[in-house]
């Protein structure tokens, strides 16, 4: 089930997904079995040029009186864009891989309860990247995905239930993906009534 919402808090940002698989993808992004969906969202430039910008301002108006802190705080801003400036889903037969820049779960296909293509609000998680909260469990997401989710609902290893959001605009394609995954799986899998539950 999609539920639809008018989301005036995100904007386009983030280029649409490319489908060439790249080196980082091909090592380790591979997933279990054949890879059914592979979705992928990189941030636009405008982030980096402002980011960048504000801590070059900041760098040169520091320099003199702190070069060395005000050097490393510009390598430190640098590298967090770096190592979050992208965002990968790898939809294969045997799990849902999700990786911000270079972290994020693995989760099995057969421990999916619920997949499902939703809406966010920005204010629900309280900002962009990765983000935990208790009410609704972990985000991962970038500016760009117009307030559009992934929400995955999962039991790990030792049975606890867990909720994990990605911010895309493929999730309907995603969702489709991971119930061929279940479908074809070897043994039990959740239920399509289960699947396409509407979660609150």
């Amino acid at each position: 089930m999609v539920a639809v919402s008018d989301d005036s808090d995100h904007n386009a940002l983030a280029k649409p997904s490319s489908p060439a698989v790249d080196r980082y993808e091909q090592e380790f992004m591979a997933g279990e079995g054949t890879v059914l969906y592979r979705a992928k969202a990189q941030a636009h430039w405008s982030l980096a040029a402002l980011m960048l910008g504000l801590g070059g301002v900041a760098l040169a108006g520091s320099l003199a009186v702190a070069p060395i802190a005000a050097i490393a705080a510009f390598a430190l801003l640098f590298l967090t864009w770096i190592l979050f400036a992208v965002l990968r889903v790898t939809v294969s037969e045997g799990a849902v891989k999700i990786q911000l820049g270079l972290w994020g779960p693995r989760i099995p296909t057969s421990s999916i309860t619920s997949a499902i293509a939703t809406t966010y609000k920005l204010t629900q998680f309280g900002g962009w990247g990765i983000r935990l909260s208790r009410k609704f469990g972990t985000m991962y997401n970038m500016p760009g995905d117009g307030g559009n989710a992934l929400k995955i609902r999962w039991s790990d290893e030792n049975g606890k239930e867990k909720t994990t959001w990605v911010g895309t605009r493929e999730a309907e394609a995603l969702v489709r993906a991971i119930r061929s995954a279940q479908r074809n799986a070897v043994g039990a899998a959740p239920s399509q009534d289960a699947l396409e539950a509407a979660d609150d």
